[in-house]
């Protein structure tokens, strides 16, 4: 999953889910909390941007009335 660059709430939809991703700039790159309201989703990396990702080490599976907070860090 990815999202531009840009401070604020997001909606987001892949057809299987929907929910909200509320995008913060940090020290390293960017503050993230993704939001699962409807459906379910499986992540293996989410990106901000061209130069800001996460890769979970385990897919990240969040559910209907979930949220996770984490970093993106920005690459040089």
């Amino acid at each position: 999953m990815r999202f531009a660059p840009k401070p604020g709430l997001h909606f987001w939809s892949t057809g299987y889910a929907w929910g909200t991703c509320r995008i913060k700039p940090a020290a390293s790159g960017y503050r993230v909390e993704l939001r699962v309201l409807a459906g379910s989703i499986t992540l293996q990396v989410f990106a901000v941007g061209d130069n800001a990702r996460r890769r979970f080490i385990r897919p990240l599976e969040l559910h209907k009335g979930r949220a996770k907070a984490f970093c993106c860090e920005a690459k040089e």
